[in-house]
């Protein structure tokens, strides 16, 4: 099984990035490398408390309520961090390598999509 770290490098080898390409492009991830780890570790923590909390015999509602909150804050930051990278990485892109790295990205969406069963309409109505 190839994950999706080993699908983006194989996007960024297609895109035939010139050495200068390739420098800008590691800057830029480098430059948000330590906010997103630490992101991330917060983020893991944040969910093994809501595990933990989600496990207890007598589940408590406030308490999932609030490791819920807790999460939020660093899965937002990382999406909208993911997003900010990702705008200043395509100004570093030719247009020909933008519309391949686009085609790439539908392409892993369908994929993803195709492996999600549809959600049955309610008949109820």
């Amino acid at each position: 099984m190839m994950g999706p770290q080993f699908s983006g490098l194989k996007t960024l080898i297609e895109l035939k990035l010139t050495p200068e390409q390739q420098s800008q492009i590691l800057a830029i991830l480098e430059k948000y490398d330590n906010q997103r780890q630490s992101l991330k570790g917060n983020l893991r923590e944040a969910r093994r408390n809501l595990a933990r909390v989600l496990q207890a015999e007598q589940p408590d509602v406030d308490e999932i309520r609030n490791a819920l909150s807790q999460a939020a804050p660093f899965k937002e930051e990382l999406l909208v961090m993911r997003v900010k990278m990702m705008a200043e990485l395509k100004t570093v892109l030719t247009p020909e390598q933008l519309q391949l790295l686009k085609e790439r990205k539908s392409h892993r969406f369908e994929g993803r999509k195709a492996r999600i069963r549809p959600v049955p309409e309610d008949s109820s109505n």
